[in-house]
């Protein structure tokens, strides 16, 4: 799911499937409802193992998204604890 609010004011919603891990791990970041919180960090946490399996089998991709994919899953686990704390 992902909104829009366009310069006119217009706002509108679109619901599409989410596949690509930085998305899902924005979404993790970004929720505020606590009931939602613990869902989205573990799926963000499943699509950025996923692509990391999918880079180690393949050989492929970056440092730099390997590095973007490690600082991610650390921030998804500072945010575990803390959901874990409250």
């Amino acid at each position: 799911y992902r909104s829009e609010i366009f310069p006119d004011g217009c706002m509108a919603a679109v619901w599409e499937p989410v596949e690509d891990w930085k998305q899902l791990y924005q979404s993790a970041m970004l929720e505020f409802d606590r009931t939602k919180l613990k869902d989205r960090v573990e799926v963000a946490q499943h699509a950025i193992e996923d692509r990391l399996r999918d880079l180690d089998q393949n050989r492929g991709g970056n440092s730099e998204e390997c590095q973007q994919l490690r600082d991610a899953l650390s921030g998804l686990r500072v945010l575990s604890r803390e959901i874990v704390q409250v």
